[in-house]
């Protein structure tokens, strides 16, 4: 009896066996690349004036990394309500690496979409165990229009980093085994890690124990019982450890961004509508998102979102039924397919912190859309799944890759189309107000378009929209400040300036733009005046310290003005202007002893 010899392994078939895992990975990181490769050349638009362009922080990462953990943070954030540092630091190190060009932003922008395309990818094959179909959920994220504007907007990184966390977070624990303890350790303090950077990125990442909870109770630990209130006490008490985990990093967050580094100004939110407006019109917005996820033909920029007036609206209706059948759907379908279910509740509860219970500035956003749109992906995918199952032959596996073809295909056309729409700040607002033409927002940054191309008589008349559209709105009066002083009409200037800080007194550059008019009309008293105020909102503006240095010295007063610039130098060691002037200064103070 002879011995069996054990058989060689082919080295290119082993080679192929362990690349064949990798292969939907490339595939979907190919897909991502071309449907977006054309929004790389893209300028800053929208809100990246405000982050990145306009922010003289943004230049000192060394000088300004303690602010990142005190109060000071919103200083140096340029105009964030709520505390994000890690999406903060982002742009910081972006900066210092491409300094003004684009270019490498939009790359990162891209970089983070890929890695959350694959992470969805990942996490539906998690949850559907099937890799075909996995893909197609990573397919439809990598495609959808509705994310455009997370990836065309740098300054909504905060929206890519907050996702890229969240969906890592819930991989690891998805990866949790009970049987090993020191692998359940690392990744669950891993899991923790991520969940507390999601949240340090954009507060969208509040939701993940939520999550993490109703897959437990759903999917995991219910066996073939209907979800209850005895179902779910039990899942609690089987995972209470690892919930106290994210219990204490949510309390934490809470503690930092209500409390500890609140907002000193607080968010200056109009309120859209009553309380109970926004609690019995929710059905309006869930129905609108829905519209948006199936049917994104027409996106936005600035949506002008107003409640119903009366609730037997036909749109309020059909909005309150589909919502109550959606709700009705998930329960009927939870006996049939669970993850379809799942995918029903995180949709909703991954939209919670927009609910607009709470105001926000901006109630309706496509950007809310990045994480909840995974519900969208996994449900479309677990139905394909379904579908594949109960119909025998190869058929129907061509019929439903045939239709995901479609779908990829559809949304591939209208994303690249939408890339383009993002290219500058011109085609943005102009674009945005086919769609919304009552947009304050489109209106206004479409006057500071038409102002740096010289276009004077275009930027008034858009000036004078947003002014009619929102008589209480500041920025529209400093941009027709600033147009004025362009124009050298000084005493008008004066007046638009004047406007804005009555409606926002703690709006800086008003502040600095009327002190140089004044300064420019040697009113050295009112210019220093203002410079002064520049500088309360806002200690570490080193051009309005050195104008208000300058105004000291042509006051002869010169200890004041050196204690300026000093101070300049604090900020920005390599100051030349300062180091000049100081120089002078000091040397006119030795000739006058």
């Amino acid at each position: 009896m002879t011995a069996n010899k054990p058989t060689q392994k082919n080295p290119e078939i082993a080679w192929k066996q362990k690349l064949q895992p990798l292969w939907p990975i490339a595939l979907l990181i190919a897909v991502t690349v071309a449907v977006y490769v054309n929004s790389l050349p893209n300028g800053f638009v929208f809100d990246d004036m405000g982050t990145i362009v306009e922010n003289v922080h943004i230049k000192h990462l060394g000088k300004n990394f303690p602010s990142f953990f005190s109060r000071s943070y919103y200083k140096i954030a340029h105009g964030e309500a709520s505390y994000r540092p890690v999406a903060t630091l982002s742009y910081y190190l972006l900066y210092a690496l491409f300094g003004l060009n684009p270019f490498g932003y939009h790359l990162f922008s891209l970089a983070l979409h890929i890695f959350n395309v694959v992470l969805v990818y990942l996490l539906a094959k998690r949850l559907l165990g099937n890799k075909t179909f996995s893909l197609t959920a990573g397919l439809l994220f990598a495609c959808h229009p509705v994310l455009t504007e997370v990836v065309d907007c740098i300054s909504y990184n905060d929206d890519l980093l907050a996702a890229f966390f969240f969906f890592l977070s819930l991989l690891l624990y998805l990866k949790l085994n009970a049987g090993a303890a020191k692998r359940n350790s690392l990744f669950l303090g891993l899991s923790l890690l991520f969940y507390l950077l999601g949240l340090l990125s954009k507060e969208m990442a509040l939701t993940l124990p939520m999550v993490i909870f109703v897959y437990d109770w759903v999917l995991k630990k219910a066996g073939d019982q209907p979800p209850s209130l005895a179902t779910a006490l039990k899942t609690v008490f089987q995972q209470k450890y690892y919930y106290l985990g994210y219990a204490a990093i949510t309390l934490f967050y809470l503690w930092i961004r209500f409390w500890a580094l609140s907002n000193p100004q607080g968010a200056a939110n109009p309120v859209w509508g009553s309380l109970r407006e926004r609690i019995i019109y929710l059905p309006v917005l869930f129905f609108t998102y829905i519209k948006l996820i199936l049917f994104p033909l027409v996106l936005n920029a600035d949506y002008v979102f107003s409640y119903p007036s009366r609730f037997f609206e036909i749109y309020n209706m059909v909005a309150f039924l589909l919502s109550a059948g959606l709700i009705i759907f998930s329960f009927w379908i939870y006996k049939r397919i669970r993850v379809i279910s799942f995918g029903i509740w995180w949709f909703f509860i991954t939209l919670l912190p927009v609910y607009n219970i709470i105001p926000l500035f901006n109630p309706l956003a496509e950007r809310y859309l990045y994480i909840p749109l995974f519900g969208f992906c996994l449900v479309v995918a677990a139905t394909m799944a379904m579908a594949a199952k109960r119909m025998p032959g190869k058929m129907i596996t061509v019929f439903t890759l045939l239709v995901v073809f479609i779908i990829v295909i559809f949304y591939a056309t209208i994303t690249i189309n939408r890339n383009r729409d993002w290219r500058d700040g011109y085609s943005l607002w102009t674009q945005t107000l086919k769609t919304s033409p009552d947009s304050v927002k489109a209106h206004g940054n479409l006057a500071r378009v038409y102002m740096d191309r010289g276009l004077v008589e275009k930027s008034l008349r858009e000036i004078k929209k947003t002014i009619g559209l929102n008589p209480k709105g500041y920025k529209a009066y400093y941009n027709l400040g600033v147009l004025l002083a362009k124009q050298g009409l000084f005493s008008d200037a004066v007046r638009a300036y004047k406007k804005a800080i009555e409606k926002n007194p703690a709006y800086g550059n008003a502040h600095f733009n009327l002190a140089n008019l004044y300064k420019e009309q040697n009113m050295l008293a009112e210019a220093a005046q203002e410079y002064q105020k520049t500088v309360q909102l806002d200690g570490q503006d080193v051009e309005a310290r050195n104008n208000l240095g300058v105004i000291y010295a042509m006051q002869d007063n010169l200890e004041d003005a050196v204690s300026q610039w000093e101070k300049v130098l604090e900020i920005e060691p390599d100051n030349q202007m300062a180091r000049d002037n100081i120089l002078k200064a000091r040397k006119l103070l030795d000739n006058s002893q």
